[in-house]
């Protein structure tokens, strides 16, 4: 049985999944991902109470930039946002960009020349533990211009949460060799589309 985290602010159950092997760990998420749920990873250090609608912003896609609880069919996904320590990268760097594709049955995440360069020197340091929260996907709408991704205008409260083990799940999911770097070209387009949003706000 999994053991379950206290926080008088949570009104939802969360597990511990920490101690458990990976192959558990995913056993478990994989069941779950089989019901009409989506997920919403945060690489934070405590659970929080209601998922809140916020502005986001994203360079790929339009359906990206709303105002909104972003959450994905899509478990690698949701669990690479879970663990990926945005913060101790932003510790390092003013600015950045991380993205990922799916090719060929795999997802593929990429980073800009700067990330990959801290990826490659500090790998255990870019992930810590995190939470994966499962929600109802009916209160979601699914992105015109995405195959996962789904979002709700509306603040959201989990069904549960997984307190997901960092490094332990890169290592088996996001081993370095699953990353790419972007190309110049690449780096162009999400620059060129930065300023033009830049311009429309």
């Amino acid at each position: 049985m999994e053991d379950k985290l206290e926080n008088s602010l949570v009104t939802y159950t969360v597990e511990d999944l920490t101690q458990k092997s990976t192959h558990d760990i995913l056993e478990t998420l994989h069941h779950v991902q089989a019901g009409d749920v989506v997920f919403h990873g945060s690489n934070s250090t405590e659970p929080f109470p209601q998922l809140e609608a916020r502005q986001a912003t994203d360079h790929a896609k339009e359906s990206g930039n709303k105002k909104a609880v972003y959450a994905s069919v899509g478990l690698e996904e949701a669990l690479f946002k879970t663990v990926f320590s945005r913060s101790y990268i932003a510790d390092q760097l003013h600015s950045y960009t991380v993205g990922w594709d799916f090719s060929d049955g795999r997802f593929v995440f990429k980073a800009d020349p700067q990330v990959f360069n801290i990826l490659n020197s500090n790998y255990d340091q870019c992930f810590s533990d995190g939470y994966l929260y499962v929600l109802d996907r009916s209160k979601f709408k699914k992105a015109p211009d995405s195959k996962y991704e789904y979002h709700s205008e509306n603040d959201q409260i989990p069904q549960i949460a997984y307190k997901i083990p960092g490094i332990k799940i890169a290592k088996e999911l996001f081993p370095l060799s699953s990353f790419e770097q972007y190309s110049s070209e690449e780096m162009k387009k999400i620059q060129e589309a930065i300023q033009l949003r830049q311009k429309k706000a």
